[in-house]
């Protein structure tokens, strides 16, 4: 690292606001050996670390006097801090240090380590980043949040990715485990989804968003070609068959993006969407569950300024 970039760095007015849960207990590794490789003393008032489901979005709506935030965490914790940088309403800037399990988010961006993640903060290349604001229900009250890489309804096997399961497989195959659980027990709902120009309703395998080609670990490729800043918002309708279907003909193609070709998957660009059901059905957003239906999504490009290496 060029010391110039460091000095530049140290006198950066910096938050770091810290997940130290999940990924089998690893992330708080991540964040000290940051800290062992960081070429300076990090002052504690400028470290704030979570506590629930929600909490780094009120962080970060709460610093306003900070130039620049950085997440440590997996996706549901960068989209949090993402969340609460835009609700906040400054020019705060946003950085990187991936500690989750997946780490699509930070990958999408050329984030792979540690490592990568110093380099970014001495010497950033800002990204102007879409993100999709989600509107749902949670306990019969109306919430927002907002998504960096993914917002799915339907089918989710977030529930059935244990952190022991992600430390002893490896997230990916983790990943695919907890798939084929959530084939074996899934229920399609009904669902009603309407867009500016476009509406359909039916039994669905999932209705899912996405601002980045690749989720879950990248075993998913919701959104070939996607990017984090291309001021896209990518749909994919799946429509239910039956579970043979899913296991052997949607699962191996979407693995490979090659499901947007099927002739019975709608996958399109939008700006908005909303999807009711009869019935409560589950949100995913980022890597977890957040609420249920119903639910309204609206598209917001450049919303918010991420460091990346490329």
């Amino acid at each position: 690292m060029k010391q110039y970039l460091v000095e530049a760095m140290l006198t950066k007015n910096i938050l770091f606001i810290v997940n130290p849960a999940g990924k089998g207990g690893q992330r708080l590794h991540v964040w000290n050996k940051f800290k062992a490789l960081w070429p300076a003393t990090i002052e504690e008032s400028n470290v704030v670390f979570t506590q629930r489901q929600g909490h780094a979005t009120q962080i970060a709506k709460k610093y306003i006097d900070k130039d620049f935030v950085v997440a440590v965490g997996g996706d549901g914790t960068i989209s949090e801090v993402a969340g609460g940088i835009y609700e906040n309403g400054t020019d705060i800037q946003m950085e990187i240090i991936p500690a989750g399990s997946g780490n699509d988010i930070a990958h999408s961006l050329g984030i792979t380590n540690v490592e990568d993640a110093i380099e970014s903060l001495a010497n950033p290349i800002y990204r102007t980043c879409d993100m999709i604001q989600v509107d749902y229900q949670k306990e019969h009250f109306s919430h927002s949040r907002y998504a960096l890489a993914y917002a799915g309804i339907g089918f989710s096997a977030i529930q059935w990715a244990k952190p022991w399961m992600k430390k002893y497989f490896g997230a990916k195959a983790a990943y695919y485990l907890a798939i084929l659980k959530e084939i074996i027990v899934f229920e399609p709902p009904n669902l009603k989804i309407k867009g500016a120009n476009f509406s359909d309703q039916g039994k669905m395998v999932a209705v899912a968003l996405a601002n980045i080609e690749q989720i879950g670990g990248k075993t998913m490729r919701v959104a070939p070609g996607a990017t984090v800043d291309d001021g896209k918002m990518y749909i994919n309708i799946i429509p239910f068959n039956s579970r043979f279907d899913m296991l052997f003909r949607l699962l191996p193609k979407a693995t490979k993006g090659k499901h947007v070709n099927e002739q019975d998957v709608g996958y399109f660009t939008a700006d908005q969407l909303s999807v009711d059901s009869a019935e409560e059905v589950s949100i995913a957003i980022d890597g977890d569950i957040v609420g249920n239906t119903p639910v309204s999504m609206r598209f917001l490009p450049g919303a918010i300024r991420i460091a990346s290496i490329d």
